[in-house]
């Protein structure tokens, strides 16, 4: 099953999904008889059911590079269903899809769903603009600790372990009055660095920057959110941040070292 083919199954099952200040109801709708075998764009089966491309298709469908078996001239129910100008919300919100169904989640809840997420399978995309077809490059998750996600276009395979430390790094400098900007072009203000710590910021820094750029890292920024029980502290050599709303505690160990020279930039 492809993506476009689970979003589908998924919101039919429910029938309304939940979005950011609204609910959205899905409904199905007639489908006609194809002759390919294979869907044009996401390379499922069609089960002889869908549409034409020149139905389906608009002349600004700037995606078709995406598609997947060029020689079909059909499409199947599934990206019938999300291309469907009366589905437009699946263009403009993010999705999670799982077999209990389909909710548009907003910008703050991705955070808890990617540190928690759903049993497999599931798919997940976050997206930024609101304005893409993104549906169909997305891919299924069937594991809970290496999984995919589309951020907008950047395809990202998560490892929660990894993706967890990344987003401590971030919350710690974002939390102490760094923006999301410095911390993603590591273009640090220097009147920030003096009251956050030289020290300090330099052992963060050093811990963040193999990671700057990488998809982890951009998905660590976009849900990294402030934290007011933050706790951030150093006591022999040891970096511990609490989060009670998670119940969850983080720690990393630095052997201990002499600092000759203090770094800047």
């Amino acid at each position: 099953m492809t993506p476009t083919q689970f979003i589908r199954q998924v919101a039919l099952k429910t029938g309304k999904a939940k979005a950011p200040r609204k609910i959205i109801e899905y409904r199905d709708f007639e489908y006609e008889d194809v002759e390919d075998e294979y869907c044009w764009l996401c390379g499922g089966k069609t089960e002889g059911k869908g549409r034409p491309i020149k139905k389906a298709i608009k002349g600004t469908f700037l995606d078709q590079p995406y598609a997947r078996k060029k020689d079909s001239k059909s499409i199947c129910k599934g990206c019938a269903f999300c291309l469907d100008s009366k589905n437009s919300s699946l263009r403009n919100y993010s999705i999670l899809a799982t077999e209990k169904g389909l909710q548009h989640p907003g910008r703050n809840e991705w955070r808890q769903i990617l540190f928690n997420p759903p049993d497999p399978p599931f798919l997940a995309i976050l997206s930024v603009s609101g304005q893409k077809h993104l549906h169909f490059k997305g891919g299924i998750a069937q594991d809970t600790n290496y999984y995919p996600i589309l951020l907008e276009e950047m395809s990202v395979v998560i490892d929660k372990k990894k993706l967890s430390h990344i987003t401590w790094l971030v919350e710690v400098l974002y939390s102490n009055g760094f923006s999301k900007t410095e911390i993603q072009e590591g273009k640090y203000k220097q009147h920030r660095i003096m009251e956050f710590g030289i020290s300090r910021w330099e052992e963060l820094e050093d811990k963040l920057k193999p990671y700057r750029p990488s998809g982890l890292m951009e998905v660590a920024l976009y849900i990294a959110q402030e934290q007011e029980n933050l706790v951030f502290e150093k006591k022999k050599e040891v970096y511990k941040t609490k989060k009670e709303d998670e119940g969850e505690c983080i720690t990393i160990s630095k052997q201990k070292k002499e600092i000759k020279q203090l770094r800047l930039f």
